[in-house]
C-alpha cells in the first residue's frame, strides 16, 4: 500500500500542472524525505521495504528535476546526504569485506550498490551543484570517496575471481580431453569367453 502511495505521489509530482502539484509537494515531500532518513529505510529487511526506499529516492530525484536551477542545490542538499547515509560505513566492522557474508542483509548490500549508482549518476548530471555540496560537507565527501574506492576494489576482485574461475575451467576442460595414458593395443574385439 505504501509503495503504491509513493508511486502515485511521484506521478502527481511529475505529471500534473504546477498549480496542482505544488500543494502536494509542500505537504508530502517533507514526510517522504523524513522516511528516507529513517533507520528503517537505511536497513530494509525485505523486498517491499527495499522497493519503497528505491521508489522514494526516485521520487525525490523527480523533484530535483522539477526544481528551478537556482533551487536545485537545496534539493540536492536533501538527497545526497540520504544516499551517502545508505553507503556502508568504512569504520563499521560489519561492512568491511572481511565480515562474514551473513552479517549484512542482501537488501542492505543492494541499497549500498543502488546508492553508489545514484551518486555516480547525480554527480555528472548536476556537476556544479554536486561540487558545491561536497565542498560544504567534507565528511560526506570522504565517506563517498571511501565507498567509491571500495566499490572499485570489489569490482576488480570480482573480475579477477571470474577470470581465475574461467581459466581454471578452461584448464580442467583441456585436461579432460587428453587421455593421460595412450594405449597401443586395440581391445575393441576383446570377449570374455
Amino acid at each position: 500500500v505504501r509503495l503504491k502511495c509513493v508511486q502515485t505521489i511521484r506521478s502527481i509530482f511529475a505529471n500534473c500542472e504546477l498549480k496542482v502539484s505544488t500543494p502536494y509537494i509542500h505537504a508530502l515531500a517533507p514526510r517522504l524525505i523524513e522516511h528516507l532518513y529513517s533507520d528503517q529505510s537505511r536497513n530494509p529487511a525485505n523486498e517491499h521495504e527495499m522497493a519503497l526506499v528505491l521508489e522514494g529516492v526516485t521520487t525525490v530525484e523527480t523533484l530535483i528535476a522539477l526544481a528551478e536551477p537556482q533551487n536545485r542545490i537545496q534539493m540536492l542538499t536533501l538527497l545526497v546526504p540520504i544516499l551517502i547515509n545508505y553507503l556502508d560505513d568504512p569504520d563499521d566492522k560489519l561492512s568491511t569485506m572481511q565480515a562474514p557474508p551473513r552479517s549484512r542483509s542482501k537488501f542492505v548490500s543492494a541499497l549500498n550498490d543502488h546508492a553508489i549508482q545514484w551518486l555516480m549518476k547525480i554527480g555528472p548530471k548536476y556537476p556544479q551543484e554536486f561540487k558545491t555540496l561536497m565542498a560544504q560537507a567534507p565528511q560526506l565527501r570522504s565517506k563517498l570517496e571511501a565507498a567509491i574506492k571500495r566499490n572499485q576494489l570489489n569490482a576488480s576482485l570480482q573480475k579477477s575471481k571470474s577470470e581465475a574461475a574461467n581459466a581454471a575451467a578452461r584448464n580442467s576442460a583441456a585436461q579432460q580431453q587428453k587421455p593421460t595414458i595412450q594405449l597401443k593395443t586395440d581391445f575393441s574385439n576383446f570377449n570374455l569367453a
